[in-house]
């Protein structure tokens, strides 16, 4: 009498220890590799001689580092190669049980892959040896620009600065220390306010400090044209002029940016595909077009 069994281990054990209680007739087994290759259960007297069917195993060659090598980005794009490579490499396997479970998309496995613990969460914190660098470069670009404001103001009425027209200048050298000091917005956690900030202050500050510098270009080329005879171009962009142009470009990048934060600001994301093994807080844009 032969018997085929296909079926697992734990089912095959019940049905073996039934047959002990009894003397039974010979029987020729075959079984699947799941029970035949348990020593507990080829123990059983009458399982001797069983005969074992298993798929054969085969190694491909390559195909591991092909596996290991594809990016993020290439394993997203494909979702069987996104559910093949979780449960071959981010899961194999719980304590004496053949089932693998995923680790969650914020987790990942240990050394034996038995285990899921939190993956390491990463920003630019200030104690970081380029967050150093960068708030000492932002710091000291701030007071250079102070320095150089407090020599101007000091020389005010001399003809230099006078002629350098000291009002745009002023501007200008307050508006490039607050570009300097808005480097610091991109240290440390990622929040919602932090991501507003940083991305809208300094496209309001960098306006302001190149609507000056346009402004002081449109002087000295004004100032070259009015030297020709009967040439009183200046009177068409004096100091009023140069105000209102600074103040109007300066509010239509103000207007841009409450635009962007009204409708699509930008907030805080856990990057979780640049790498797979540990977190990366950044800001998102919200809109892309409110940032182009």
């Amino acid at each position: 009498m032969v018997v085929v069994a296909f079926t697992a281990s734990g089912d095959m054990k019940v049905l073996l220890e039934e047959l002990a209680r009894e003397p039974s007739p010979p029987r020729q087994w075959i079984g699947s590799e799941s029970w035949v290759t348990d020593p507990l259960l080829m123990s059983f007297s009458f399982c001797a001689g069983a005969i074992g069917v298993a798929i054969q195993q085969s190694v491909i060659p390559g195909l591991r580092d092909f596996l290991l090598d594809l990016s993020p980005s290439e394993v997203a794009a494909s979702p069987l190669l996104t559910e093949f490579w979780e449960d071959a490499f981010n899961c194999s396997l719980r304590t004496n049980s053949p089932d693998c479970f995923p680790c969650s998309r914020e987790f990942w496995h240990n050394a034996k892959k038995d285990a899921c613990f939190p993956k390491p969460i990463e920003f630019l914190s200030y104690e970081e040896v380029l967050s150093v660098f960068l708030a000492a470069f932002s710091v000291s670009g701030a007071c250079l620009a102070i320095i150089t404001a407090v020599i101007f103001f000091y020389y005010r009425t001399t003809p230099i600065v006078r002629a350098n027209n000291s009002e745009l200048s002023f501007l200008l050298l307050f508006s490039l220390t607050l570009c300097f000091l808005c480097s610091l917005t991109f240290i440390g956690a990622p929040s919602e306010w932090s991501c507003m900030l940083r991305h809208t202050a300094f496209g309001i500050t960098f306006v302001l400090c190149i609507s000056c510098v346009l402004g002081k270009t449109v002087v000295v080329l004004m100032a070259f044209k009015a030297t020709l005879p009967g040439n009183n171009v200046m009177k068409w962009f004096g100091p009023p002029q140069q105000r209102m142009t600074v103040v109007s470009l300066t509010f239509f990048q103000v207007l841009i940016c409450t635009v962007w934060l009204v409708f699509s600001p930008p907030f805080p994301i856990k990057n979780l595909t640049s790498y797979k093994e540990k977190i990366i807080l950044e800001c998102s844009l919200g809109s892309a077009v409110g940032f182009w």
